[in-house]
């Protein structure tokens, strides 16, 4: 019988996309959909009875129980001795217009609500002593960051907005970020010492308006919807 990886996650698509990636490892994600996560005592008695050797967290809700989740989670992790892998994003370094790169070594200082959140959640799981924080510019599908939640609605519906050749990310898709998981498990489980805070992006960035003139022409081009290029907000 394989190691026993915990998932929570309320995105299907990056569930798919880790079950992808193990599907030939002697790595099992398991992903319960009925689990009270802000149940301290059930969500413990869960990973024990699974015998998880790591928990992966792929929510990153704007909610209050969320909070009480990652909590929950890292308090789980303590008892059972087990690592914590938990997404986060750039967004904790505030609202900066540009979405990477950042040092690993940069100190988080957010200037809104959201990324107090996420810093609050990154603290949480630091009390677990073997815990990664994967950090994510934008990212195409998920829970995390995910761009096209963003865009895709707007430009179908066609919700008056505008985007930003100002505001830079680095995009990144869901099999990427399932290949870099499975990747760290499997050198954890072999004992490698690497924790703490990662960054993940792409080497290529990209502003909104170049992201969304791409996906207006996949929609118009390849889709065959009616939909228009948004104006751009410039600077100055």
């Amino acid at each position: 019988m394989g190691f026993k990886i915990v998932l929570r996650s309320f995105s299907q698509a990056f569930a798919d996309a880790l079950y992808s990636a193990f599907e030939d490892s002697s790595l099992e994600i398991i992903r319960p959909e009925n689990l009270a996560w802000d149940d301290a005592e059930a969500v413990q008695a869960y990973i024990k009875k699974q015998s998880a050797c790591a928990v992966v967290n792929g929510s990153l809700r704007d909610a209050a129980d969320e909070q009480i989740a990652v909590a929950n989670l890292a308090a789980a992790c303590v008892v059972c001795d087990i690592p914590f892998l938990h997404f986060s994003s750039y967004r904790v370094f505030g609202v900066t217009g540009d979405q990477g790169p950042f040092d690993e070594s940069r100190i988080p200082e957010p200037d809104d609500a959201y990324g107090q959140h996420l810093q609050a959640l990154e603290h949480k799981v630091a009390t677990v002593p073997r815990h990664l924080i994967l950090r994510v510019s934008w990212v195409i599908g998920g829970d995390v960051e995910n761009i096209c939640a963003t865009l895709i609605p707007k430009l179908l519906e066609g919700v008056p907005m505008h985007v930003s050749d100002h505001d830079f990310g680095c995009p990144v898709n869901l099999p990427y970020l399932a290949g870099v998981v499975r990747a760290l498990m499997q050198q954890v489980l072999c004992g490698a010492q690497n924790w703490g805070v990662f960054h993940l992006r792409a080497s290529d960035r990209c502003s909104e308006a170049e992201f969304c003139d791409a996906v207006v022409r996949i929609l118009v081009g390849d889709l065959g919807y009616t939909v228009t290029m948004p104006p751009v907000a410039t600077l100055g």
